[in-house]
């Protein structure tokens, strides 16, 4: 497995820290993987080796909303800190367009997905909407209505979806997001609610989850469909 730990500039000058899983085949589908609140890249250092084998590259963000996990400190955050830059869920937004920026320079033959975890499944969302001509998929652990970006809630920009979206959650969770999922036109949606209970954002694909499988299957099926189109 090559992992490279590499780092670029947002829009407003923050160092974004990113960890590059990068596949043999050079134009091999990528994912841009966004963490939850609190964490780290380090929310993927089990989940993108198996993306790998499955043959993906990815792209793993430190966005500046966020701390650690998994002994991964969030060097993006760490540096917007130093710099007094605030550190709510929205102002992650220009981290994740630089990993957008970054992978549409260095992937341009790859097909691309984003999968966004509790606030940045949010994010995801929004991204999907912002830059359906990039994007060919988009997965969505856990979002819910955290925070209103350019005047309009999330479910607002799910309605302006043009891309196939895979959303989950806990089994418990799937009504806090369901009025979101049911704004993303007709066709688009794809929903899987887990038979057991499952854990909140991209956690469930920890083998530490008692029904990961069962995540990991869903998720398998989607990125063929939208890496085969």
């Amino acid at each position: 497995m090559k992992m490279t730990t590499i780092k670029f500039n947002s829009a407003d000058n923050v160092e974004v820290t990113a960890d590059l899983y990068q596949h043999e085949n050079k134009s091999a589908p990528v994912l841009l993987l966004c963490h939850q609140a609190g964490y780290s890249r380090g929310e993927y250092i089990e989940t993108a080796p198996k993306l790998l084998s499955l043959g993906f590259s990815c792209l793993a963000l430190d966005q500046r909303s966020g701390n650690e996990v998994n002994g991964v400190q969030n060097q993006t955050a760490r540096f917007a800190h130093s710099k007094n830059f605030p550190l709510k869920y929205v102002d992650a937004v220009p981290d994740i367009e630089a990993g957008i920026h970054y992978l549409t320079q260095q992937f341009p033959a790859s097909k691309k997905i984003i999968l966004g975890s509790s606030y940045s499944a949010s994010v995801a969302l929004v991204m999907a909407a912002k830059y359906g001509d990039i994007f060919s998929g988009a997965i969505s652990f856990s979002p819910g209505e955290y925070f209103v970006y350019d005047k309009k809630i999330v479910s607002e920009w799910a309605a302006q979806i043009t891309i196939p979206v895979l959303c989950t959650s806990s089994k418990g969770e799937v009504h806090s997001w369901e009025k979101i999922f049911n704004a993303i036109p007709h066709g688009l949606g794809q929903l899987f609610i887990p038979k057991n209970e499952g854990r909140h954002g991209s956690k469930s694909l920890w083998e530490a989850t008692p029904n990961y499988t069962e995540y990991w299957h869903a998720l398998t099926i989607f990125l063929n469909n939208q890496s085969n189109k």
